[in-house]
């Protein structure tokens, strides 16, 4: 009964829902990127772990500082921001092809990423009644289960038929519609995030 109550808030169904657009796109950094970096331009695969782990030391160094610095801004603002840097950083694999610029591309998600997911914790805990953050929290993880389960798919049939660049292009678009859609959810989110409810990206 408790989960029908979650179910029937329409803001909480909205950002789940636009969290899990952008985030099929966004996992495609995990499932389709090594891949795309081996079978189109040749790289080893060390080249994929070493750029994971420059991301790590990214969010370990930048992480709590970033938040602290952005927790006055509006939430829809940092939605749309986090977006649009998934945007800038996915399309980039489209015509990129030294590493260096990988390693940039990868920079760009990943400030992105320390951006929108504490920014979508803490909106959810927001919207959540104190007694039933649990359940609102539980019904929000499930919106990562859907991308889990679209973006490998989605990405192997855009690798596998025509030209592969293309995924980095639709993967960008979808960011794109994305950022629209939190941009159309501002009046209903006025104020800032909450400045400690989150503090570290859960992607990761």
């Amino acid at each position: 009964m408790g989960f029908m109550i979650v179910l029937k808030d329409v803001k909480l169904i909205a950002i789940i829902f636009l969290g899990s657009v952008v985030g099929v796109a966004y996992f495609q950094w995990y499932f389709a990127l090594p891949v795309f970096m081996r079978d189109v331009h040749g790289m080893p695969p060390q080249f994929y772990g070493s750029m994971m782990s420059m991301a790590g030391l990214l969010v370990v160094l930048f992480q709590l500082p970033l938040t602290r610095k952005l927790r006055s801004y509006p939430p829809m603002f940092l939605m749309g921001a986090g977006s649009l840097l998934f945007l800038l950083g996915l399309s980039m694999f489209g015509f990129i092809a030294a590493y260096a610029l990988f390693l940039t591309a990868s920079a760009i998600i990943t400030f992105g990423e320390m951006i929108f997911f504490p920014t979508q914790q803490a909106i959810v805990a927001n919207l959540a009644p104190e007694e039933m953050r649990g359940r609102y929290m539980a019904v929000a993880g499930l919106g990562f289960a859907l991308p889990n389960i679209l973006g490998p798919t989605l990405g192997g049939l855009l690798l596998d038929h025509g030209d592969p660049r293309n995924l980095w292009y639709i993967a960008g678009l979808v960011c794109l519609v994305g950022a629209a859609g939190y941009a159309s959810l501002k009046p209903y989110f006025p104020g800032s995030t909450a400045p400690d409810t989150v503090l570290t990206s859960t992607a990761d």
